[in-house]
């Protein structure tokens, strides 16, 4: 993953307490998004790079960068996959 990454124009949420719900506008798919998943996404209201989310993550949840990197791209990935977030060159 080497670009950056923002929320999807199309997604909507609301926030639900430490909890986040998100649906992508005309599709019936609700999606909650808790944990470090919540986290991520309030990062991604800004364009940024996958570097820069592991840092804030590693960082929040006290843990090292590489142990937190491949679940923050795992989680990003699936953003992407469900058409929450999206990439950018």
């Amino acid at each position: 993953m080497t670009g950056s990454f923002v929320r999807a124009t199309r997604a909507l949420h609301r926030n639900a307490g430490p909890d986040v719900v998100a649906m992508v506008v005309g599709e019936p798919e609700v999606h909650v998004l808790s944990g470090p998943a919540a986290q991520i996404w309030r990062l991604l209201a800004e364009e940024g790079r996958i570097e820069d989310v592991t840092d804030e993550v590693a960082r929040v949840y006290q843990r090292p960068a590489e142990e937190v990197r491949a679940s923050v791209e795992d989680c990003v990935r699936t953003l992407v996959d469900r058409r929450l977030a999206e990439e950018r060159p």
